[in-house]
């Protein structure tokens, strides 16, 4: 039982890669000037297009997803004073995160290229703002169906930069057993890095109770 699940599970994700084509590979584009918002948010209006675009078909996608289920928050709910006295809230605590992300550093500026970290890509923040919006999670492969294969496509773009084998993507296309090999490789590779995490995290721990105790400070004493 548990096989024939797994196989349609993988069937089901072969099917949207393949219908989606969620691969890396091919060309790219070649002008680098319309990778980035830009120093001075040159490319403002193509940044507003793709996140406009982003909530618009997410609304889509929530108005036809069992489009017959009724409205849950309905117009006599936006007009009571306690749901307008809420909105008038989360409109003044965001203008203060915003107003308060004014203090941020500048790492957009081109005085920033020689430090450690600079600006992030613009398809990346657009690629974000989309896919936050359907919550995917990708600890399980039937609770993210697109954003895993999306996921196993930037794992097996990340092997071959380091020149290693991508699990169970020899060819380009993966059949079934790849892709069932590949789902099992990935959440091997979650728990083996959530090992190595905690071991870490034990190790820093243990090594300031030494550094503490070395201070002559009792690390158990009550208090």
């Amino acid at each position: 039982m548990r096989e024939k699940l797994r196989s349609q599970v993988a069937d089901m994700l072969g099917a949207i890669r393949d219908r989606h084509n969620i691969r890396l590979g091919g060309g790219g584009a070649d002008a680098i000037t319309s990778w980035f918002l830009g120093p001075k948010g040159e490319n403002a209006k193509l940044m507003q297009d793709l996140a406009s675009r982003a909530v618009e078909a997410h609304l889509n996608f929530r108005r036809d997803v069992y489009p017959d289920d009724p409205m849950f928050i309905t117009p006599e709910m936006q007009a009571a004073p306690e749901y307008k006295r809420s909105v008038d809230i989360i409109r003044r605590d965001f203008e203060d995160v915003l107003k308060a992300l004014q203090e941020s550093g500048a790492f957009f500026s081109m005085r920033s290229q020689g430090h450690m970290l600079w600006d992030v890509t613009l398809p990346s923040v657009a690629g974000y703002l989309a896919a936050i919006l359907y919550n995917q999670n990708n600890v399980a492969a039937e609770a993210s169906p697109v954003t895993t294969m999306m996921e196993i496509a930037v794992g097996d773009d990340l092997c071959r930069m380091e020149d290693r084998k991508p699990v169970g993507a020899v060819e380009p296309v993966m059949g079934q057993q790849g892709v069932q090999d590949r789902l099992i490789a990935d959440q091997r590779h979650r728990i083996q890095v959530r090992m190595l995490v905690q071991r870490e995290l034990d190790g820093r721990h243990d090594l300031g109770r030494t550094q503490v105790a070395a201070h002559g400070v009792d690390c158990d004493a009550p208090g």
